[in-house]
């Protein structure tokens, strides 16, 4: 009686898709037959979704109700996530196998306030279900994606049961609205997991639908095709980056991921569009790792190539770093580019007249042919300086690697005749510098010169590299450069020398070497210059070294200064022999001296004794 006093009330019927052991009060067809929508309506035979069986109310609440509309909520089997829900439910009769669509309670609901009867309800399985001016998409099996009250949407008024009764709200709250009742409580047994979270009352999830429904703001679909249009258009963003040359490409492919989805989120919130996110994102993914694995392998061949480049140009620049001479140079120059080009013959030509004078070329070479053919040419400084004369150039030579051996041998050419050019120049100021220093002295006039021909030849046996050999030779030649500032009295006094005196005299090596080191060319020659008075047992001056502590152009310097030494003539004595002096380096050996460099400064003496002994000439020395 208070049903039908209240009106339009309805009740809700559930639905389940298995077979139910309890029985209804009635049979399903009399009972909602004022919900019966359709029967084997079209596209019924694609209803993935069909119900078997209903949880039927009272006899007397159905006969009172204005309506039975059906509640039924089918979370997915993949997560239990509510996302749809049955606007018209697919029941299959047990008598005849047919398809009866009913109307749920949210449609029957959002349809009488409408005004719109059921009888006038178009559905279209797979397509939508039209109430008036209004259209509800669906898929095959009668569902519509909810379109949630969330964060972004609001909320629907959710009176509490008690307030009401307590009558804390006015009737009129309620005139000309849809109250749906129901359980809220998070211990209920209808609370639904949502997109949004858990905690989600099934009464809020059908009041959801019926306001989809009343505002048009149901959730359509798009088809798959666009899914996969997204996917192919995202796939090729993708690989365009790639042909753009795009350097970041994961920040690309965060990118175009994050346009794909902030897309697909505005489209739902402006247009209820729902396009299917998992095949564009999963679609760009496989071309991020495609592209990545397609760029990782261009880089690495390119990087190959590279290296390739880069290694034979080292081989050639290992090369010349050997030469020590301009011929050398030349040479290896042609060696490597055959090495490295992989041709047989090679010849530098070079016609610039200040790299011959330098690199000493002789004449000419003839110009280069007009065809070019087997000819690389050189060039400097927008200048062409030469070429190169090759044999047989393989068609599968690099023209990159070939441009690059050209510009290195050029550079290389240059270099080499600077270098020649620096090297004169700083010899001959060496030389000048040497014959300053040896006038400040009037014993020591030649004393530098033959301290430098001792010096290398003792360390060309112990195999010095030429860099070493050319850095001793500046140490022989600048070794005494620390007498320039002491007293020319105490240099050329011709008797013994006081104590103090010859602490004054021990103080040149130190200051020579202060003096070199102001120059960065001269750093190394500088700790030469400042041990060549120390002692392979640590009784040398000034700083007491020993052993290895003391460089070994220094130990060599060391040897060959006490030679000259020993075998000229001095104010307070004359000239040992060269018996006399060999045998004052055998005793030094291992306590004065490095036994090394006694050793080979003994073989260079017994080859080139005749030698020796006529070169010297007995001239007053100053005190080394």
């Amino acid at each position: 009686a208070a049903l039908r006093a209240a009106g339009n009330v309805y009740l809700g019927v559930r639905f389940d898709p298995e077979s139910s052991s309890f029985p209804g009060p009635m049979e399903i067809g009399d009972a909602l037959d004022s919900s019966l929508i359709a029967t084997d309506p079209e596209g019924s035979a694609r209803v993935k979704l069909k119900m078997e069986s209903a949880a039927l109310v009272p006899e007397v609440l159905a006969r009172s109700a204005r309506g039975l509309g059906s509640i039924t909520i089918v979370p997915e089997l993949a997560d239990g996530m509510l996302r749809r829900f049955p606007v018209v439910a697919a029941y299959v009769s047990p008598d005849d196998s047919r398809v009866h669509l009913y109307a749920s309670l949210p449609l029957m609901m959002a349809a009488d306030h409408l005004g719109v009867p059921l009888s006038e309800i178009k559905v279209r399985l797979g397509d939508a279900i039209e109430i008036g001016d209004r259209r509800i998409p669906i898929n095959e099996s009668g569902e519509m994606v909810i379109n949630y009250y969330g964060p972004f949407r609001g909320s629907l008024p959710l009176p509490s049961y008690i307030d009401v009764v307590e009558g804390k709200y006015e009737p009129r709250y309620f005139r000309d609205k849809i109250v749906i009742l129901g359980n809220t409580l998070s211990g209920g047994f209808d609370i639904q997991h949502t997109p949004f979270g858990g905690q989600y009352p099934g009464v809020l999830a059908q009041a959801t639908v019926v306001q989809n429904i009343l505002d048009g703001s149901a959730i359509r679909e798009a088809r798959p095709v666009f899914g996969w249009l997204l996917a192919l258009a995202g796939a090729l963003a993708m690989g365009l980056t790639r042909a753009l040359s795009f350097r970041s490409q994961w920040i690309a492919a965060l990118l175009l991921g994050l346009a794909i989805v902030v897309s697909g989120a505005l489209l739902l919130y402006y247009h209820f569009l729902w396009i299917e996110m998992v095949r564009p994102l999963l679609a760009l993914f496989v071309a991020f790792v495609g592209v990545s694995v397609s760029t990782f392998r261009e880089a690495s061949l390119a990087r190959a190539r590279v290296q390739g480049a880069v290694d034979a140009l080292a081989e050639v620049a290992g090369a010349i770093a050997h030469a020590r001479n301009p011929a050398e140079l030349c040479q290896a120059l042609e060696t490597g580019i055959g090495r490295v080009l992989g041709v047989e013959r090679v010849g530098l030509r070079i016609h610039d007249a200040w790299m011959r004078e330098h690199l000493s070329l002789a004449e000419a070479p003839p110009p280069a042919p007009a065809s070019r053919e087997g000819h690389l040419p050189l060039h400097l400084r927008g200048k062409e300086v030469g070429y190169i004369a090759l044999g047989p150039l393989s068609a599968e030579a690099d023209p990159a690697l070939v441009s690059a051996v050209a510009n290195f041998v050029g550079l290389a050419l240059e270099n080499g005749a600077f270098f020649e050019e620096s090297r004169d120049h700083f010899l001959s100021l060496t030389l000048t510098l040497a014959d300053i220093i040896e006038s400040n002295d009037e014993y020591t006039a030649g004393h530098c010169a033959r301290v430098m021909e001792y010096a290398t030849a003792i360390g060309e046996r112990l195999g010095l590299s030429a860099g070493e050999l050319e850095e001793l030779r500046y140490g022989a030649l600048l070794h005494d450069v620390g007498k320039t500032v002491l007293d020319k009295p105490v240099l050329n006094k011709p008797g013994a020398l006081s104590p103090e005196e010859m602490a004054e005299v021990r103080r040149h090596p130190e200051l020579g070497r202060q003096w070199l080191q102001r120059e960065k060319r001269l750093q190394g020659v500088s700790e030469l210059v400042g041990t060549h008075h120390e002692r392979w047992d640590g009784g040398g001056y000034p700083r007491g070294l020993a052993g290895e502590e003391i460089p070994l152009g220094g130990r060599i310097l060391a040897a060959a200064d006490v030679w000259d030494a020993l075998t000229t003539d001095r104010p307070y004595r004359r000239a040992l022999t060269f018996e006399e002096a060999r045998r004052f380096l055998v005793e030094g050996r291992g306590t004065q001296f490095d036994a090394r460099v006694v050793d080979a400064f003994l073989a260079y003496l017994a080859e080139a004794r005749d030698e020796t002994q006529g070169a010297h000439e007995a001239t007053p020395r100053a005190r080394g």
